[in-house]
């Protein structure tokens, strides 16, 4: 942090990654994605649009079931 005058707040001890995946850009993958994060126990967060919402309905409930973040990705025009 200090190299690059980067500024973070929280835990310096541990290390920690944040998985974020923008979903509609997936290309037919998020199935796959799913089973490898809950087979290595591993969260995500998920930002979906209201048409992913419409178009893959039972993907967005599995990412609820299994304890990951679903957030609204509002497209910028």
């Amino acid at each position: 942090m200090d190299k690059y005058n980067g500024i973070a707040m929280g835990n310096n001890e541990k290390k920690y990654v944040y998985l974020t995946f923008d979903e509609g850009y997936e290309a037919g993958y998020t199935p796959r994605i799913l089973q490898v994060l809950k087979e290595n126990e591993v969260s995500a967060t998920f930002f979906i649009t209201a048409h992913y919402v419409n178009t893959s309905e039972e993907l967005v409930k599995e990412m609820i079931e299994n304890g990951h973040i679903v957030g609204n990705h509002i497209p910028v025009i």
